[in-house]
């Protein structure tokens, strides 16, 4: 789930971690790669960001604590004073189709959560949202120096999770949060990278050192010890259900 923050103390079933690693994978070819510009999000784009969410229900699953309808007004308070939000272009287009944020988290500049990562329903399905998410961790990593890179989806957002998976983030656990007026349970899927040690930048690999390896090898359960909650609001708190 984009628009909320990942619960930074809870990783319940935790199943392993994801490195980073300067390689390309076998998804990302040089054309997709050269037909995506990534440029920094603009106000006069708001409006055509707000015309790609179809219904309410497409909403919720983008952004729950985003009440509908999306405006314009609603697009510009995702953005964070400490974040940046992206663009994307395709082929030299004036006019983007993909928008997306890097935000830290409150208590550690170097782990940033990735945000309302969102495409033109017209720009959907041709691995774009893959090249573009790509690049929101290059850019964390070069210009926030990240260590950590998080975010937070709902299990049944299919495209999203195969999105993500394909991109090099790990499933970390699960999350619990509460949204609208009744405050219902939702359980949410945690995924991040790491960036391993001593390393710059590039691509993206799962592994457990800064040599490649095989998926199976890196599952390496994790505790939730010494780490903390963070609220949708980008509160933090020690309790391992963010309860928001």
């Amino acid at each position: 789930m984009d628009g909320v923050l990942p619960d930074d103390t809870m990783v319940q079933s935790s199943v392993g971690q994801c490195l980073y690693h300067p390689v390309r994978t076998n998804e990302e070819s040089v054309e997709d790669t050269e037909k995506l510009v990534i440029r920094r999000f603009e106000a006069r784009f708001a409006p055509v960001v707000a015309s790609w969410v179809r219904d309410d229900a497409e909403l919720f699953q983008l952004t729950p604590t985003t009440p509908p309808p999306l405006t314009p007004e609603k697009v510009l308070a995702w953005v964070r004073p400490n974040g940046r939000a992206y663009l994307g272009f395709q082929g030299g287009r004036k006019v983007p189709c993909l928008y997306g944020e890097l935000n830290p988290m409150r208590t550690n500049d170097e782990h940033l959560w990735i945000g309302h990562v969102l495409a033109d329903p017209g720009c959907r399905g041709q691995g774009l949202g893959q090249v573009f998410v790509r690049r929101l961790v290059e850019s964390g990593c070069a210009e926030f120096f990240a260590e950590r890179i998080s975010l937070i989806v709902f299990p049944d957002n299919t495209p999203a999770v195969r999105c993500y998976e394909r991109v090099g983030f790990t499933l970390n656990g699960d999350e619990h949060h509460r949204f609208g007026p009744k405050q219902r349970p939702y359980r949410m899927l945690r995924y991040e990278v790491l960036r391993p040690r001593g390393s710059a930048g590039g691509s993206l690999y799962c592994g457990t050192d800064a040599q490649a390896q095989p998926r199976s090898a890196q599952i390496s359960p994790r505790t939730p010890h010494g780490q903390r909650a963070i609220h949708p609001d980008g509160s933090d708190t020690d309790a391992h259900d963010s309860g928001s």
